[in-house]
């Protein structure tokens, strides 16, 4: 049987953001638990203290009627008292809310007038700091949860992350188990001062509050502050905070952090230069060319230091599943329970063309996992599979489609995707070694292509960037398409840029265009230069 519980449209915005169904947010009784309204209690609740301007009724699941956090997932309806107020709620293109995943109703009928209550009952106004204080670290530590799932490369490695996830009854395990898969990336070789160091900063992330900025030496200052004097005083430790001080100080020149040694302490210094995925995106591409696993850890400090709520709305919506998991696991966790690990669904999906593994929780998408049986038998192929999003081009879409224009020499793949070289009858009047590299837009999901136009490294490139040179770029870039522009890297590289949608639809067609855009902006560069 459905239950009921009365929340503000205000309080809904928080709630679907944050995935979560919290006591701070909805009605409660006088020791502090969700009030659960049974529908023949529904003529009481306009006798509720604090009934809102615009109420809502969450109806729920019966079967979670005796938690006190619940997940998203248990929400049945979202009912508003008339249509006028569902058409405001819902035409307002909230960024992080994922609407599409919710049946949002007028309801009148449920919004009666009827018998006072039995008990005293409240809904409270919002109280930011407070939410903040309680639930941000959660919401920090869920944040890389997330990127680790969609970030998992094999069914094995999926089970397994899923088995961990499912013994986890506290928050600070969450914690533990980011500690854990980073130890893992950095293959285990680190010192135990380095992985004390970076339990330390994944705590900080959790109290550090986005709005409070990003000041880097006050953040390693604290950092320092907070291990042991043994961990502080070790060799290892003391030299990286004297390095990384230095460079955060623009005292010395940040040097290439390779794979070789401490991978750990450097993904931090790499994290605290470049906080967000996108910033590290571009560090990707600058010369310095750091290590695949420095990187990869740093993106994944850059997603929990963002966290889980303000993902937009598009991220959730794409991966339901893993919107829907996170949820579970938050509530699970704040109930002091266990996540239901009976809720992950694999469907090993024999296509012909591309045999991949469907994976989903709760009849709720989270990806497909693509399978290469050519490399191995049906024993092995749990360990041989690699992410592939449904209805969404791949990197292996896009190299199949180049190599069937038959323009290109053999794809080379990079870090963030492939880079493609014109064969030479096609690449007449372009600079030697000119290359156009394919990588994924972070942000949307869409597909970029570049090329760098000049190597502003070399003084004799940068001093071509005149400003009367600067203003015919402007004038040509305002004459192409929307996809198309300039993008200038500061000391590293002037390129030219074409973004293509992401979805699985004429991706030859893609190619073509793009690249005659970026040949055309290379003949015209040099013309003018």
């Amino acid at each position: 049987m459905s239950h009921y519980i009365l929340t503000g449209s205000r309080n809904l915005l928080r709630i679907l953001d944050v995935g979560l169904i919290v006591p701070e947010l909805v009605a409660t009784t006088i020791d502090g638990n969700i009030f659960k309204i049974s529908p023949s209690e529904l003529s009481s609740i306009k006798n509720i203290d604090g009934y809102p301007k615009v109420p809502v009724l969450l109806e729920i699941n019966g079967n979670t009627c005796e938690d006190n956090y619940l997940p998203v997932s248990s929400i049945k309806a979202v009912h508003f008292n008339n249509s006028e107020a569902v058409h405001d709620f819902t035409s307002r293109g909230f960024e992080n809310l994922p609407l599409g995943l919710f049946s949002i109703l007028a309801s009148p009928d449920l919004f009666i007038d009827g018998y006072s209550l039995s008990k005293p009952v409240r809904l409270s106004k919002i109280d930011r700091e407070g939410l903040k204080e309680r639930y941000r670290h959660i919401d920090v530590y869920a944040g890389g949860v997330f990127w680790l799932i969609s970030n998992v490369s094999t069914v094995a490695k999926l089970k397994d992350l899923f088995e961990r996830l499912s013994k986890i009854v506290k928050p600070d395990q969450i914690c533990e188990l980011l500690l854990d898969e980073s130890i893992g990336m950095s293959g285990g070789s680190e010192s135990d001062y380095s992985y004390a160091a970076y339990n330390s900063y994944l705590n900080l992330l959790g109290e550090h509050d986005l709005d409070e900025g990003w000041v880097r030496l006050d953040l390693i200052t604290e950092l320092e502050s907070r291990l042991t004097e043994d961990t502080k005083s070790s060799e290892v430790i003391r030299g990286w905070f004297d390095y990384s001080k230095k460079v955060i100080s623009h005292e010395r020149e940040l040097q290439k952090l390779t794979d070789e040694n401490q991978i750990i302490l450097r993904a931090i210094l790499l994290h605290l230069l470049n906080p967000d995925l996108v910033s590290l995106n571009r560090v990707v591409e600058s010369p310095l060319k750091h290590g695949a696993l420095v990187v990869k850890l740093a993106k994944l400090l850059a997603a929990t230091r963002i966290g889980f709520a303000p993902l937009t709305a598009k991220d959730k919506e794409e991966a339901p599943g893993s919107y829907f998991l996170i949820s579970d696991l938050m509530a699970a966790v704040l109930n002091e329970a266990r996540l239901d690990s009976s809720c992950l669904e694999l469907n090993y999906i024999d296509d012909v063309e591309k045999p991949f593994c469907q994976v989903g929780w709760r009849g709720f998408s989270i990806a497909n996992i693509a399978i290469d049986e050519s490399k191995f038998n049906a024993e092995e192929i749990e360990e041989s599979v690699d992410e592939y999003k449904p209805g969404r081009a791949s990197i292996e879409d896009f190299v199949l489609a180049a190599k069937s224009l038959e323009k290109f020499e053999e794809p080379i793949y990079s870090q963030e995707g492939i880079n493609l070289v014109l064969k030479k009858q096609f690449a007449q009047g372009l600079p030697r070694k000119c290359i156009f590299e394919l990588r994924q837009v972070n942000h949307s999901g869409n597909w970029m292509f570049s090329t760098r136009l000049l190597d502003l490294s070399l003084k004799s490139h940068t001093a071509k960037l005149t400003m009367k040179r600067l203003q015919a770029v402007l004038i040509y870039q305002t004459s192409q398409s929307s996809n198309f522009r300039f993008e200038l890297h500061h000391k590293v590289s002037f390129n030219a840029c074409v973004e293509v949608g992401s979805k699985e639809q004429a991706i030859t067609a893609l190619i073509d265009d793009a690249i005659s855009k970026l040949v055309a902006s290379h003949l015209w560069m040099k013309k003018t230069l």
